[in-house]
């Protein structure tokens, strides 16, 4: 009985793995922008940054449109600030990851193919910080990768551009979204304005809650993609 049921798990893992196969599959990778907008724009201090971006999709067969996933890496801010109370320096940098349903609706057809584009799914934003504090300070004059932001959040994206196929297996996708999103808690190291010592304590101990604003992290998102066909039979229209 094991065996017979070991021989059947193999054929249905064969038949599926071939059925695989036979399936539209693509695979793009590239480079993607980060332009905020509105205040979340206001809240940081980089007002142009590049990330990674990778996605993998499913041609829905007979048919223009594509499923599949969206990721995204950017280090969307870099921070340097003198002015706060006890802090000889204060350094941080800021970084979003993008986990996304992606829907396309593009054209199969011609080198020249317009695509459309809807993703959902989540998104978080992390910052950590550097302090160097002053000779007045009562403990360690260092602390570092100090945890300022870290939100998770609902984020969406609506956008398209052009492709470019030199031919049926590989092309080069130019593009832009705009991705809006749920509210998140974020903290503007600008705004603090502790002016003790003791201020400073309860901070690196209990967190910067307290200086929390919530925002919407609007962006747009211009990329430029390198896309592979795997397996790529007939196009839609094509007999």
């Amino acid at each position: 009985m094991k065996k017979l049921f070991l021989i059947l798990t193999i054929c249905f893992t064969l038949l599926n793995y071939q059925n695989l196969l036979a399936q539209k599959l693509e695979i793009g990778i590239g480079s993607s922008g980060f332009i905020p907008t509105g205040n979340f724009a206001q809240k940081l201090t980089t007002e142009f940054s590049c990330g990674l971006s990778l996605n993998a999709l499913y041609q829905i067969p007979k048919s223009p449109f594509l499923i599949g996933i969206n990721f995204e890496y950017s280090i969307i801010d870099q921070k340097t600030l003198h002015h706060l109370y006890r802090v000889k320096e204060y350094k941080s940098h800021s970084n979003a990851i993008n986990f996304n349903a992606l829907f396309r609706l593009m054209s199969q057809q011609g080198t020249l193919r317009p695509f459309f584009d809807i993703q959902m799914g989540l998104r978080s934003v992390n910052t950590k910080g550097d302090f160097i504090f002053d000779s007045y300070f009562n403990h360690s004059d260092k602390h570092q990768n100090v945890n300022m932001n870290n939100s998770t959040f609902l984020g969406y994206g609506l956008g398209g551009g052009i492709s470019i196929y030199p031919n049926h297996k590989f092309g080069i996708l130019l593009g832009c979204n705009y991705m809006g999103s749920s509210n998140l808690s974020f903290v503007d190291e600008k705004q603090i304005d502790n002016q003790s010592t003791q201020g400073w304590d309860q901070l690196l101990e209990k967190g910067f809650d307290k200086y929390a604003q919530t925002v919407q992290a609007n962006y747009f998102n211009p990329f430029i993609k390198l896309n592979f066909t795997i397996n790529a039979g007939p196009s839609y229209g094509k007999k």
